[in-house]
């Protein structure tokens, strides 16, 4: 619940059992609201007798849903055109002055579009302001980041179901191919930015070392995202090889435990088929029947040991 002292203008949550809430425990609400208000601020009035108010009710629950798909977009021209919005009076550094530049709703941008400054971009919760000095352009490596590991999480969640091992590895080495091809994108970009920024430099972006070094911690994100997604794929394909391992395994005991029981019949059949001269039981009325008994009674007593183990 959302509570709070009356009149006070911020609310605390507070965690409730739902016994108390179903016996309308108004005592038992108001106690746990001044604990947590006392362990969050080191005070509470209930020593006042404060009136408590409750503003919200929440009901938290857990479970096991889909992941959401990023939408994939098609790569766009660098026109930006298409998300400006207008133009507004702002101050740019470098004229010293107040100028009319651009503005761009950030909702409406798409990968690929390049924003000269000086402009602004406005999104609903930020804005941003891009010095005449500055270029931005929409990249999509954490798209196509967040889509590998959208690729990897299916795979794992497939990783124990019956026969599907040797197929998870065939998909494992086809998604680390595609993380080695964006690596190989990524990796030499960040080195070249990272030599445009700090120490001896080109004098032509002495002034935009701070862009080039903002630029190159992007960057350094999408390289720890990838390096991270290649130690996941490694281990998911050793996890994968286990099972194969293990699968492998399960069919040789059943084999061998096949092997045990046909081994018991065909030595009892080979004993009797001596055709000695001292063997009563082969003139023996129900001999044969006896010994098909007895070849059935092996069986069942082998096949129930090897079900016992887990073999069969």
């Amino acid at each position: 619940m959302d509570c709070r002292n009356l009149k006070q203008d911020h609310e605390v949550w507070v965690p409730i059992a739902a016994e108390a809430v179903a016996r309308h425990d108004a005592v038992a609400i108001g106690r746990a609201f001044h604990a947590e208000h006392l362990r969050l601020y080191g005070y509470s009035l209930e020593h006042e007798n404060a009136p408590v108010e409750i503003i919200n009710v929440r009901v938290q629950a857990l479970g096991s849903v889909e992941k959401p798909r990023h939408p994939e977009e098609a790569w766009c021209d660098e026109d930006p055109s298409t998300a400006l919005k207008g133009r507004r009076d702002a101050y740019v550094p470098e004229d010293g002055a107040f100028r009319s530049v651009p503005v761009y709703d950030g909702h409406r941008l798409r990968y690929g579009q390049r924003i000269v400054g000086p402009a602004i971009v406005e999104e609903m919760t930020t804005a941003i302001v891009l010095t005449g000095t500055w270029d931005a352009i929409v990249d999509r490596y954490f798209p196509v980041v967040d889509a590998l590991e959208c690729e990897l999480e299916a795979i794992e969640a497939s990783m124990f179901s019956n026969n599907q091992a040797k197929e998870n590895i065939r998909k494992l080495y086809q998604l680390k191919r595609k993380v080695e091809t964006l690596r190989h994108a990524v990796l030499p970009f960040s080195e070249a930015v990272g030599k445009l920024f700090g120490g001896r430099v080109p004098d032509v972006v002495k002034k935009v070392g701070d862009y080039f070094r903002d630029v190159h911690d992007h960057l350094l994100i999408v390289v720890g995202a990838i390096d991270t997604l290649r130690e996941t794929i490694g281990t998911a394909i050793q996890a994968n090889l286990a099972m194969v391992t293990i699968e492998q395994s399960e069919i040789a005991k059943k084999l061998a435990a096949w092997a045990a029981i046909f081994a018991a019949m065909t030595a009892l059949a080979g004993i009797w088929g001596m055709n000695f001269d001292l063997m009563p039981e082969l003139k023996w009325r129900w001999g044969y029947p006896a010994a098909l008994g007895a070849m059935v009674v092996v069986a069942g007593v082998l096949h129930y040991r090897f079900r016992r183990l887990g073999w069969l």
